[in-house]
Order: C-alpha cells, then structure tokens, then sequence
C-alpha cells in the first residue's frame, strides 16, 4: 500500500543542496531494516541499469551486475534486500549461517525480478534532507571513492559505514553474519569502460524507443486518413446514387412549380426548396471529391487575378453583410505566376473567405495577404493567409476543423466539408494548411 506524502517526515533535497562534486543523482529507494529505515544514494553511473531493469528485467541483469561491480551503494543496498528475502525462505538460522558468499549475477536478476515493486511506492519521492543533508552528500561521495580504492570481496565486510551513513546501525545490519560479493561473471568492466558504456547504451535505449514511438504514430496516423477516405469514398457513393435523383426530382418539380404561381410568397417558398436542394447536392460532390478527387491541372496562372476572380464570387454576401474584404500583396513579390490548378487554389481561397464570413456574421473584416519565398533554381513557395476578425477557435477545434463534417458552430463557425476539401486540394499540390488558435479572429495559412 502507497503511504501518503504527507506523512513523511523528510523533504526533497533540491538539487542545488547537493555537492556539485558527488556522483549521485537522487536516492534508491527506501529500505526499511529493523527499526530503521536507510536511504542508499542513487549514482548516475547506474541510472542505465535500472531503467533498463524496469523495461526488461532478466534481459538487463548484466547490466545491472555491471553497476553494481562498481557502485557500492548499490550493491550493499541490493545486498541486504537480498539477504531478507532470503531469510523469509530458508527454513532455519543454521541454514542462513552458511551462506558466505553473494553471487553478483544471482543479485543482479533478484533486482531486476523486484525493482518495481520498490519503485512503485511514493517513499523514494521523500529523500532525506535537513541541517545535515550537506554533510550526509559529502559522507556518501566520500565514502563512494573509498570503496572503489577495496576489491569487491570486501565491500560486505566494510559495509557498516554505508549503513551509519544511510542512517541505520551497522550491528543491526543483516550483513553482519555474512562473507563477500563474488562476481561470478566474466569477463569483468572496468570502472571507466561501464560508466561510458553506460551513458552510451543510455541515449542509444531512448533513441531506438523515439524511433519506434515515431513510426508507430505515424503509421497509425496514415491508417486513420485511409480509413477516414475509404469510409467517405462509400458513403459518398451511396448519396449520389440514393439521394441525387430525389434531390434533383425535388428541384424540377418546385422549378416547375415557381413558372406557374404568381404569388410572390409561393415564389420564394419555392425558391428555397430549390437552393436547399442545390446545397444537398454540393453537399454530396464535395464528399466525392474528399473521397476521390481528380489530379490537377498543373499549368501557369495569374495567381492575383485567381484571388480577385475568388473574392468577386462571395463580395455580394459580403456586401450584404456590411463585411469589407481586403487583398494585399507584398511588396517583394516581382511576379504573380504560379503553378497548379487555377480552379483548385481558387475554391480553397474561396472557402477560406466564405468560413471568414460565417464566423463574422456582420460588421467585420476579412484580409488576404499574398507572398512568396524564393527556392532552388527559379521556384517558389507561395503563401497565401486568410485572416479574420470573427470569433477565435481552440487549439481543439483547430485540429479537427479539416475532419468531414466536423462542426465549429459554438465558435461561430460551420466548417463542414469546405476546409475538408481545401486541405485535400492543398495535399494535390504538395502544400499545406494551417488554422491558427486564437482568442479572437483566425489566421489561415495555405503553402505551395
């Protein structure tokens, strides 16, 4: 059972208490030894072992066996665990006497069979500290270089001064009545080759767990959008077949409807059933298009008479709005011929505008703002950024605005297939684009 923080009596030693000349990063775990309870430091040398310990136990008891041939600490600390998981099995004190000797390689795998267990309690968090915390570092670093001077065969029989130093009494150590640590394994490592091997097999461990963390997420990524465009593709199929012809017997029949009534009303009822048919149809093409969409037409085109031909297209809503749209291009970009698909790049800065206007609603302003980068050779990277004083979307919304039919209407904003689309023409041209959070208006930004 975990005991709670606050009933520790010990703080945390921050780490500007420490002795910059100690080789110790923090604490082992608590030992609880009798009626005392010791605290063995935790030297950085050894820090590879034991993480690797509690990814793969038995696979990184050669490893652990390595730092303990050289970390005292952690080797007479392991020792006395050892020592009273043993007592629990053997069937008499006559037996226990016997045991003269530790083999390294046995206490290596004890540990790694039991490191989380002692990692999983909160008492290693509660490192001794108080008026002697500077001296008890110095004790340990002390007693650190002391022990590497003494063969490994020794380290038990001396083993009272880490005790006192940990903060237990040497008589009451289960050690007292027991020989030396024998390295049972060859070949031996030296102190210089583990400690750089050490840090070596360290950033090589979480660079091979980065990598594969990295392809897994990426693989996983790509296998969502597949399944997204397939899930669309199907779906998308069966509307046009199933409710094209409905939608479009509906439109004849109120278009033929709206030719013989005169009433102004009937006119407009009709006139509106006619354009929400229109909708449900652009509706359908658009998840076509998501699901399927045909190659584009690459060629050279006047990239600012595209804009103006997108921002004619929705300036009478706009009008209607009391909405005024801006068009700025930099002053550094000496030509305005770009290459893709005129019609492409103009229905994405045509939906960007549209979803600008929407989320203003009325009395605002929509900027457009044009800009290139030179690259190799003569190409360019074209910009192109949408901005608008509607209302700001979260880093949430921001991320799911290009998912089919995903709704922003609490931030004032219908997305729909529009941004869905304008990212799958973006994909067609090697390009991207952003939205970008904020707490009032949105920035987006296409690139090509």
């Amino acid at each position: 059972m975990q005991r709670p923080r606050t009933h520790h009596r010990h703080r945390v030693v921050a780490p500007g208490n420490r002795p910059v000349t100690a080789p110790f990063c923090g604490w082992l775990p608590a030992i609880r030894c009798h009626s005392s309870t010791l605290w063995f430091p935790l030297a950085t040398a050894s820090v590879t072992a034991i993480t690797d310990s509690v990814d793969r136990q038995s696979a990184a008891a050669d490893l652990v066996a390595d730092a303990m041939s050289v970390d005292p600490a952690f080797a007479i600390a392991a020792s006395i665990q050892w020592i009273e998981a043993t007592e629990s099995v053997r069937a008499s004190a006559s037996n226990l006497a016997s045991l003269t000797e530790i083999p390294l390689s046995r206490l290596a795998a004890h540990w790694c069979r039991h490191v989380r267990e002692r990692w999983r309690t909160t008492d290693w968090l509660a490192c001794p500290a108080g008026p002697d915390s500077q001296a008890r570092w110095e004790r340990c670093a002390e007693l650190d270089r002391y022990f590497r001077t003494l063969p490994l065969g020794r380290w038990i029989e001396q083993s009272g001064v880490w005790i006192e130093a940990s903060g237990g009494h040497a008589a009451a150590s289960p050690l007292a009545s027991h020989g030396s640590l024998v390295d049972d394994r060859r070949p031996q490592t030296s102190v210089k080759d583990q400690d750089a091997s050490a840090t070596h097999h360290l950033i090589a461990r979480l660079v091979a767990k980065e990598d594969a963390t990295a392809v897994t997420s990426d693989s996983l990524s790509t296998a969502i959008e597949e399944t997204k465009r397939d899930l669309a593709h199907t779906l998308a199929y069966g509307l046009s077949h199933e409710i094209n012809n409905p939608l479009a017997n509906i439109a004849t029949r109120a278009e033929s409807l709206i030719r013989r009534t005169t009433d102004a009303d009937q006119q407009g009822s009709l006139q509106r059933i006619i354009d929400q048919t229109y909708r449900a149809h652009a509706m359908i093409a658009d998840l076509m298009f998501y699901a399927n969409p045909p190659q584009p037409n690459q060629q050279s085109f006047d990239l600012r008479a595209r804009i103006d031909v997108a921002i004619d297209s929705v300036s009478a809503i706009a009008f209607r709005r009391s909405i005024q749209i801006r068009f700025l291009v930099d002053e550094n970009v000496d030509s305005l011929v770009a290459t893709g698909d005129p019609e492409m790049i103009g229905d994405v800065v045509v939906s960007l505008i549209q979803n600008s206007i929407d989320a203003i609603g009325m009395d605002g302003t929509v900027e457009i703002h044009l800009t290139s980068i030179a690259c190799e050779a003569e190409a360019k990277t074209w910009q192109i950024r949408v901005c608008d004083s509607g209302p700001g979307i979260t880093a949430e919304q921001a991320n799911k605005a290009f998912d089919p039919y995903f709704s922003g209407r609490e931030a004032g904003r219908g997305l729909g297939l529009g941004l869905c689309r304008a990212q799958r023409i973006m994909e067609l041209h090697e390009g991207t684009i952003e939205l970008q959070p904020a707490l009032a208006g949105c920035v987006a930004t296409l690139c090509w």
